[in-house]
């Protein structure tokens, strides 16, 4: 299977342009599509896990993972997953920022349903052992840690864990 052969023509365009000279209009695009593969890099054990608080490296993912080049199409015959608790422990973490951050900004009357749509979540991705295990006060100290402007990594990593995982939105 060829992988470059279903590349969309947007994304091949991000790819095959230069670090600092992508159009605006892409930028966004190319920062959260580049912050999934990094998290999906990490889980088949191609990166360390993800900084909690800055941006990845846009060098680290075209040189590691091969982007566009045909060396790319042996990196999931070849891929091994990390062990499943290593995985199931950062997804969790990653949902709980999300959910965490999702709550500061919601209204006292939605939080319940927030809360349900939250375990249900973790139940159907079978995160709530992992759940279980996060450290009191780790999301607190990464939220705390997180420039504003960087509080979506965790919605585009908690996204990564649930496709991953199984669990599309």
């Amino acid at each position: 299977m060829n992988f470059g052969d279903r590349v969309k023509e947007v994304h091949r365009e991000i790819l095959s342009t230069p670090h600092g000279d992508l159009p605006q209009e892409f930028v966004t695009e190319a920062v959260w599509r580049g912050e999934a593969a990094y998290f999906l890099g990490w889980a088949i054990q191609l990166f360390d896990k993800p900084h909690p608080s800055t941006f990845t490296d846009p060098g680290a993912l075209t040189g590691v993972l091969q982007l566009l080049q045909p060396d790319a199409n042996e990196l999931v015959p070849s891929a091994r997953l990390r062990a499943h608790p290593e995985i199931d422990d950062y997804s969790a973490l990653c949902l709980l920022i999300r959910h965490l951050l999702q709550l500061q900004e919601m209204q006292a009357g939605g939080r319940d349903s927030l809360e349900r749509a939250y375990q249900s979540r973790l139940a159907k991705l079978g995160l709530s052992p992992a759940s279980n295990r996060l450290e009191p006060g780790a999301a607190d100290a990464v939220i705390s840690s997180t420039a504003k402007d960087s509080r979506g990594l965790y919605v585009v990593r908690s996204l990564a864990a649930e496709w991953l995982l199984g669990e599309e939105e």
